[in-house]
């Protein structure tokens, strides 16, 4: 179970704050989906920008969850895992250098979009986005034992 923090409601086990109140878990996945769903059809219309970075990675959470989430599209500043699993999310001191290192190897994968097989591409896009959620974590793990 997640522990309670600035963005969880208290004795929730982990339900994020919500600009509509819901408390139960299951729910706000099923508004988070909901919503998630909407926008990502809205945002289908807007021009892509040449350069996918940090920036515009802020603009898509906020453009999907700003009716959910005052803090939509801002960098965390605590330490979270992901709800009743394992994994643990990168620390926020290290989310910045992460991102900047995750996007760098991005811009510099000339591959990744170059398969016409939808299974490679998101075995592709799978490798940043992993590295996106923990890849930090790892690299602030290294950096601190050095």
């Amino acid at each position: 179970m997640i522990q309670d923090d600035k963005y969880t409601y208290p004795n929730s086990g982990g339900v994020l704050r919500n600009n509509l109140n819901i408390t139960d878990g299951a729910r706000l996945d099923e508004a988070m989906n909901e919503l998630a769903s909407a926008m990502m059809a809205a945002l289908s219309v807007e021009e892509t920008p040449e350069r996918f970075d940090f920036a515009y990675l802020q603009h898509i959470h906020a453009a999907m969850f700003q009716d959910l989430f005052p803090w939509a599209g801002q960098v965390r500043d605590v330490d979270t895992g992901a709800g009743d699993t394992s994994i643990v999310y990168a620390r926020p001191a290290f989310i910045a250098d992460g991102l900047s290192d995750m996007f760098g190897k991005l811009a510099r994968d000339e591959t990744i979009f170059s398969t016409d097989d939808p299974a490679e591409l998101s075995r592709r896009l799978a490798d940043h986005w992993g590295y996106l959620s923990t890849g930090a974590r790892h690299l602030s793990t290294r950096e601190l034992s050095d």
